[in-house]
């Protein structure tokens, strides 16, 4: 279940009605979540953008020095300006890599607390480092430090392992995985594997085990 999802069995309403409503649910979030993603791309636009006026600006005085070192014939100086003007760009341009990547490594770890990690504030904190250690930024994609595994086997390693369990949301339901069914390939799905209409279900069905997760 995202952020963005309601809990429609509060509500009282027969059970087409409430399929209706959390169909319509569903889409109206999906479009949201779209525009969301437009506006990050937007703000990555603006931010390349402000870097490079950024970086323009840091370079002007050592523009202003190579031409006043050029004009004067004087060739030490002149050097010195130019290999002062790159090392600028490339201390520049790696404060623009880390922050950026920075950025990124939020992302990805904000996303994997809120999918797979209990709502309780010490147990996200805790692993938010133990994520946070095994995750690294190359060429502006997350990646595991661990080169034997993917992105997929790294997240597979932490919330299967038992040493965290206490600290993993509670899964739930068995058998086949069926559309409306609150597991997938046989797995049990997590809140946040499940559409509105299938967390209502479920929520209706297994109220007790429903509450445990949303603790």
């Amino acid at each position: 279940m995202s952020d963005l999802d309601l809990d429609f069995s509060k509500f009282e309403m027969s059970d087409e009605v409430r399929a209706e409503v959390t169909a319509a649910y569903d889409i109206n979030v999906a479009g949201l979540k779209s525009k969301i993603s437009g506006f990050i791309d937007s703000g990555k636009e603006m931010k390349d953008e402000l870097e490079k006026v950024q970086l323009d600006f840091a370079t002007a005085a050592q523009d202003a020095k190579i031409a006043k070192a050029e004009s004067g014939d004087n060739v030490e100086a002149y050097k010195a300006a130019l290999a002062e003007k790159d090392a600028l760009i490339e201390s520049t341009n790696l404060a623009f890599a880390a922050k950026d990547n920075a950025r990124i490594t939020d992302m990805a770890v904000n996303e994997f607390l809120s999918d797979n990690i209990c709502v309780d504030p010490a147990k996200k904190m805790y692993m938010e480092k133990v994520y946070r250690d095994r995750i690294d930024v190359v060429d502006g994609a997350i990646s595991s430090k661990d080169v034997t595994k993917d992105m997929a086997a790294l997240k597979d390693s932490i919330i299967k392992n038992d040493a965290y369990k206490n600290y993993i949301k509670v899964e739930v339901g068995s058998g086949a995985g069926s559309a409306g069914s609150t597991t997938t390939h046989g797995q049990a799905k997590s809140l946040s594997q499940m559409t509105a209409t299938e967390e209502a279900a479920f929520a209706n069905s297994q109220p007790e085990q429903y509450a445990q997760m949303t603790k």
